[in-house]
């Protein structure tokens, strides 16, 4: 009984909403490709432990005079939102919009309804987030959005994944 309950203990850990995998390209500075994602949900042996997952783009960016913040362009519905269940979101969560972290939006003065403009582009506000993490300092926006601003068409950073795996997984 113990055994069995350390075992569901430990996967029920893994399936609580946040990554255990971080997908990065080998080479500093170097990108991965959008369009190769589907290889985690269709060609990868393990695809049926992944839970979730979510790309990001961080693109360094000037706000409207306000300042430089990290943009981060991520999936919304398909990954991110099922990984950060636990954050608290003032507003609401949207593929239209930005989710802004809540001390910058507290530095800047932004409340969910404003607009920000990033290289040009008027971007509405539509939620603030509390994570306690790095989020709190940053902007999130859609992916196909954060590649145009930073003029990466197709292009993402980091994958962060949500797998149920064991502790005796082998890597293949």
């Amino acid at each position: 009984t113990i055994l069995i309950s350390v075992g569901d203990g430990i996967r029920a850990e893994f399936r609580a909403n946040r990554h255990n995998i971080v997908i990065e390209p080998a080479v500093e500075g170097a990108f991965l490709c959008e369009s190769d994602l589907g290889i985690l949900k269709r060609d990868l042996f393990w695809r049926n432990q992944i839970i979730s997952f979510a790309p990001f783009l961080p693109v360094e960016v000037s706000v409207d005079g306000r300042g430089s913040a990290t943009l981060v362009g991520t999936w919304w519905s398909q990954g991110l939102r099922e990984m950060a269940s636990a954050w608290r979101i003032r507003g609401r969560w949207s593929d239209e919009g930005a989710l802004m972290g809540e001390r910058l939006a507290s530095q800047w003065n932004i409340q969910p309804g404003d607009r920000i403009t990033v290289r040009g582009r008027e971007i509405p506000v539509v939620g603030l987030m509390a994570t306690g993490e790095e989020w709190d300092d940053q902007i999130l926006v859609d992916l196909k959005v954060a590649q145009e601003i930073g003029r990466l068409p197709g292009k993402i950073v980091r994958v962060l994944v949500n797998a149920v795996t064991t502790p005796d997984a082998k890597v293949v």
